[in-house]
């Protein structure tokens, strides 16, 4: 039983003084070299230890960021026969309805803006004082 409790405390040991060794003491470094040098020199704002270890966590980041990518990005060709839609050929001249017809509404407007309109020209003096 003593083997075992020991294994245990030895390994919650390890993992307090890891987490020691990696977090508390460069966060402790960071709060340290903030407070010299933003509050003390420039009169900025002075950080706690729990505002370093934030800080520490921004420069793990950056620092993963930078030296170990992890986007890929990859350009792959499609096969024109995959595609859902028909691709036209190059010489193949666009066909009547792919051009721009006008609406329906429009041809409407456009037959009876023709009945509307009188056979007199517009400059012409009215019929009346002939």
């Amino acid at each position: 039983m003593l083997p075992a409790v020991l294994g245990l405390f030895l390994s919650l040991l390890s993992l307090l003084m890891t987490l020691l060794i990696v977090l508390v003491l460069p966060s402790m470094l960071c709060t340290g070299l903030w407070n010299m040098l933003v509050f003390s020199i420039f009169h900025g704002v002075e950080i706690s230890l729990f505002q370093g270890v934030l800080l520490w966590f921004m420069v793990i980041l950056t620092v993963m960021i930078l030296f170990k990518p992890q986007i890929k990005v990859s350009v792959q060709r499609l096969d024109a026969r995959d595609l859902p839609f028909k691709r036209p050929k190059k010489d193949e001249k666009p066909s009547e309805s792919a051009k721009n017809s006008p609406s329906a509404h429009w041809l409407k407007w456009r037959e009876d803006k023709k009945k509307n309109e009188s056979k007199e020209p517009k400059d012409a003096p009215p019929s009346s004082l002939h």
